[in-house]
């Protein structure tokens, strides 16, 4: 009787004061405590799990496994794997951590698997509040941007950092404050056999518990500062230089007799897909995590032996990736410059990635543009340089001035072509030292300028051609085109440019057409004043002026160009609901005004619904006055809608954010 009462009481008082855990199974060899009972919506709760249960690897799900059972608000089930932490004292330690991705009421159990036995505790209740913050970062479904991810919100997202693989150069502690104080919000970085070893120099399926604490930490310092982080999980070194001390080495206990074997054999396929979930428990829960990357430059270990395989391989880690991963983080690997095929046509590789180093004889940066477009092509997915720099060898091979000058080149050559993530630099330890913020920090002004501009819609290519044998890129942005942004360099000319221009065409205007041009200080950061410029026939030429070539400041000019033309707040234009492009949207503070020629329709109707197909509001008969209609939004939250227009007999639906 004594144990029931026990049990009873502690059920209760869980349910009322957190610091009170439900003990369950036989003998209350299990205890749960929730750290909160409410949360914002992409936030977590982290559910601390103790028991006495014997087993001899904690790691091992097939020895001993716990999940997290949710129900969501409208009744969906969400299976959440837990971790392990360590034993203490006789009591293991286990740990969920669970950030919902919707409001609402939540209820959840932890289920405990030994063997044919499941056990579950009694049931938790969890309340999403309102999301403060953007969700997590997933492909661009919206519109198949190659441009940018986006945000669960519907926000546009792009990278824009370096790598800080390890700590050279300073603590993460130290470098994610100094990085993020430029504007900067991306670092790649690597769990390999010489930093942060998660799974090494050991039998397999044993995780250094040091290197998993202090990922905790790193991944708290990311989200404090807003970084988000690329998390490179096996360097190439870790199968070819150092294949002695891998554990999956049969000399560690492990299955293959050569490093070649660790794509195909079956047991260590089945032993790497429970890293995965525990990376997943462990640190999935973070908006900051931006994706996981299986391999640093893969091919550099192999070359193109093992490809068939290597595909095969990571089709099937990405499927469990994507399958244990409720959040969906992103997924991809790296090459250095050899071709991978097949594992960049695995289905669930999210982007691909290489790397671009100087000098011209070799792979430098400004292949980027045909190299994204060759990726782009093939394997119809965005595309990333992880790496570039100077040069490959070390970062003291030429001046600083050098590097300094790539680096800046690199960054706006990629803001103004087809990636997600401007190119990230390789030698982050010496700029620093150099003292190099201020490149970061400009280019960040400008890319962040992109980004605000373009918020929830899409960007685009931009047709731009420049003289004086100067090289440029375009892009567009805003809702309904209504931003541009041009960058012309003389960087790699053989000589000074004078009287250089740029000539804009394909801009959105039905004749003549103004537009302002601001010019942005690319070295220092900063628009200048806004000067009114003329189109013709939706062709906008610019006057650069002079543009020095090699290094220096005054090699590359940029500017933001501001359409005049269309309104700032036009949301979509439909070509399809009455015919002849006349149907689009505007926000106005509080009102969605739906305009067109509504003459050819007696009887007009709108709904609009969620993303999940509830209905948020219908409007029958609606009043057209100047051939356009209005609801309100001062209730509706910012996030995707459906709204549907019924004309007559006709009926049309838009996706729309508001």
């Amino acid at each position: 009787m004594k144990k029931i009462t026990t049990l009873f009481i502690h059920s209760l008082l869980a349910t009322l004061i957190l610091g009170f855990g439900i003990s369950f199974g036989a003998d209350n060899i299990v205890t749960v405590t929730p750290d909160k009972d409410s949360v914002d919506c992409y936030k977590p709760v982290f559910v601390t799990i103790l028991t006495t249960k014997n087993f001899s690897n904690g790691f091992n799900p097939d020895e001993i496994k716990l999940d997290c059972e949710i129900t969501g608000p409208a009744q969906e089930a969400i299976s959440l794997p837990c971790f392990y932490k360590a034993t203490v004292n006789g009591q293991a330690q286990w740990q969920a951590r669970f950030a919902p991705r919707n409001t609402g009421s939540f209820t959840y159990k932890i289920a405990l698997t030994q063997g044919s036995t499941t056990i579950r505790s009694n049931q938790f209740n969890l309340f999403s509040r309102a999301a403060k913050t953007n969700g997590y970062i997933h492909i661009d479904s919206t519109t198949k941007s190659m441009y940018t991810f986006r945000f669960d919100n519907g926000k546009v997202w792009r990278g824009i950092g370096e790598n800080i693989a390890w700590e050279a150069g300073g603590s993460y502690s130290t470098q994610f404050p100094r990085l993020a104080a430029t504007g900067c919000n991306m670092v790649r970085m690597w769990h390999c056999n010489w930093h942060m070893p998660f799974e090494w120099n050991s039998a397999p399926n044993i995780y250094n518990t040091g290197t998993a604490d202090y990922m905790d930490q790193v991944v708290s310092l990311a989200e404090n500062n807003g970084i988000y982080l690329m998390v490179m999980m096996n360097d190439y070194r870790d199968f070819s230089e150092q294949w002695g001390s891998n554990p999956y080495n049969t000399s560690k206990g492990g299955w293959c007799n050569s490093d070649a074997e660790f794509f195909s054999n079956a047991n260590a396929i089945a032993c790497y897909k429970k890293r995965i979930r525990y990376y997943v428990a462990r640190w999935g829960y973070s908006q900051a995590i931006q994706s996981w990357e299986f391999f640093n430059e893969i091919d550099n270990a192999f070359g193109t032996s093992v490809n068939a395989a290597l595909g095969s391989w990571c089709d099937t880690m990405s499927r469990c990736f994507h399958t244990l991963d409720i959040y969906n983080h992103l997924v991809t690997a790296s090459v250095s410059w050899q071709s991978t095929p097949q594992m960049w046509n695995a289905p669930n590789m999210d982007f691909t990635q290489a790397h671009l180093y100087g000098p011209e004889t070799s792979n430098p940066v400004w292949h980027l543009p045909s190299q994204a477009q060759q990726y782009i092509t093939s394997y119809k997915k965005p595309y990333v340089c992880g790496e570039f720099s100077r040069r490959w060898e070390s970062a003291n091979s030429e001046p600083s001035i050098n590097y300094r000058n790539e680096l800046h080149y690199g960054m706006y050559l990629g803001m103004v072509n087809s990636t997600p993530i401007a190119p990230l630099t390789w030698w982050w330890d010496s700029h620093w030292s150099w003292g190099d913020d201020f490149v970061f920090k400009s280019a960040a002004g400008y890319s962040n300028d992109i980004i605000a501009k373009t918020a929830t819609t899409t960007i685009g290519k931009l047709a731009v051609t420049s003289t004086g044998n100067t090289e440029c890129g375009g892009i567009r942005t805003g809702n309904s085109t209504n931003f541009a942004y041009v960058w012309v360099s003389n960087y790699r000319g053989s000589a000074s440019a004078s009287n250089v221009t740029a000539t804009i065409t394909g801009l959105p205007t039905n004749g003549d057409g103004k537009f302002t041009v601001e010019w942005y200080d690319t070295w220092n950061g900063g628009f200048g004043a806004a000067t009114t410029v003329n189109a013709a026939n939706g062709t906008l030429t610019l006057n650069i002026g002079t543009l020095a070539n090699g290094n220096g400041t005054s090699t590359d000019k940029a500017c933001r160009i501001t359409n005049l033309n269309i309104p700032d707040n036009v949301l979509a234009h439909s070509d399809n609901i009455l015919g002849e492009k006349q149907f689009g949207f505007r926000k106005t503070g509080n009102l969605l005004a739906i305009f067109g020629n509504f003459a050819r329709a007696n009887q007009i109707s709108v709904s609009l619904f969620d993303m999940k197909g509830r209905a948020i509001l219908e409007k029958h008969s609606m009043s057209i006055v100047n051939n356009s209609m209005e609801i309100s939004t001062k209730t509706l939250p910012s996030q995707f809608y459906i709204l549907k227009i019924k004309a007559d007999l006709r009926v049309e639906s838009f996706k729309i954010a508001l």
